[in-house]
């Protein structure tokens, strides 16, 4: 495993500010800046501040990433417990403070039946398991209480008129592919990931995906271009 990512935080935390780059399957290149990641609470946008009020009990932060949610919510007196694929990111997650961090996929999800009361999902981290989303939801189900919810955050593909969007859509359609699924890998430096899925749904689909799995939408926070906050519970 190359860890390119958990290189980029490493290398970030420790002073080293380089962009990643993600690139989609049709070649459609964007560039993201570490910092995001280290952000406090302050810095959160205010559909991620307003979400994660709801937030209570034991908590599971998967892809924690560098920790920044985790910690806000540790600081506020909560037992978190951060889980992300990387091994570098939970090492940072570690280096800031984090008390609890495992190192896990989230296609295993490998936690006892009614663990925690709160499931976070931040940062697109809701449709991290691709195609296979519907079966992550059931396996949230299990492992979250009979009061559970899920803190989460997308994006409505269709919220958008670039023409490069527009166009993977199509393509999409003709893969027989749901609009919002996208094959995208992570670049930094002369490093090269490997590809990955990432689903991102509106509200409409959202609510399918829902029904099918014992969740209900019990709230959205619109914000810009597409992105959203919601609480799903069961």
């Amino acid at each position: 495993m190359k860890d390119i990512f958990g290189k980029a935080l490493m290398n970030y935390y420790n002073g080293d500010k380089t962009k990643i780059r993600l690139r989609r399957d049709d070649n459609y290149l964007d560039e993201e800046d570490l910092s995001t990641y280290f952000s406090g609470y302050d810095n959160f946008p205010e559909y991620e501040r307003r979400i994660l009020e709801y937030a209570d009990g034991k908590i599971l932060d998967i892809g924690c990433g560098a920790g920044r949610h985790a910690l806000f919510l540790q600081k506020r007196g909560y037992h978190v417990t951060g889980m992300d694929f990387s091994p570098l990111s939970t090492k940072v997650s570690k280096m800031r403070g984090l008390k609890n961090c495992v190192l896990t996929s989230a296609f295993s999800l490998p936690f006892k039946k009614n663990s925690f009361d709160t499931v976070l999902l931040m940062g697109n981290n809701f449709g991290i398991c691709g195609k296979s989303t519907e079966e992550f939801l059931r396996k949230m189900y299990d492992i979250t209480t009979k009061n559970g919810k899920i803190l989460a955050v997308s994006r409505n593909p269709k919220d958008t008129k670039k023409p490069e969007h527009l166009k993977y859509h199509e393509l999409n359609r003709k893969r027989n592919k749901p609009v919002g699924l996208v094959n995208i890998r992570i670049e930094y430096k002369n490093m090269v990931g490997e590809w990955f899925e990432l689903l991102l749904l509106g509200v409409d689909e959202l609510k399918i995906l829902c029904e099918k799995t014992g969740w209900e939408i019990k709230k959205t926070i619109k914000g810009e271009n597409g992105v959203y906050s919601m609480m799903l519970g069961k």
